[in-house]
């Protein structure tokens, strides 16, 4: 059976392996997932009428395009705010950041992955609890201030 074509709501295309024919909806949601690198939990997969069922085998459903639609997630939507961006993807190119004074006590996962080309972090007076893993990709980074109650290890 041959796979439908995965586009992104952009319209972008997502290739995909031939071994996924057999899989289930759920299985090509976390392929896809990975893919994009995002938490398969914020993909919904959309038929031309309906979401998709997680259970169901993908070459069944006889579909020749699916919609991968990204839902937002909510810290990434509030760190974008205290950012001073229209959305957490924008930061990617940000070289200095400073967070300071904003009540936050997580990251986002991804922030490492975003924020890559980072090169100066302000964390002060926040109450982290713990760091993403993705903080170990920060590369770039020349200058991080951290402040009381910032990071508690």
């Amino acid at each position: 059976m041959v796979l439908p074509a995965f586009r992104l709501l952009s319209g972008k295309a997502i290739p995909v392996s031939s071994k996924l024919s057999d899989a289930r909806v759920g299985d090509v949601k976390r392929f896809l997932a990975e893919t994009l690198s995002v938490p398969h939990g914020r993909l919904q997969l959309l038929g031309p009428d309906s979401f998709l069922e997680d259970a169901v085998p993908i070459a069944a459903l006889g579909l020749e395009d699916v919609s991968v639609c990204i839902l937002p997630d909510a810290l990434e939507t509030r760190f974008a705010k205290y950012a001073g961006v229209a959305s957490f993807d924008e930061l990617q190119g940000c070289a200095e950041l400073n967070i300071s004074h904003k009540g936050l006590k997580v990251l986002p996962e991804r922030f490492g992955l975003t924020c890559s080309r980072l090169k100066s972090l302000q964390l002060t007076s926040l109450q982290l609890r713990s760091l993403p893993d993705s903080f170990g990709l920060l590369s770039a980074m020349e200058r991080l201030a951290r402040g009381p109650n910032s990071y508690d290890s």
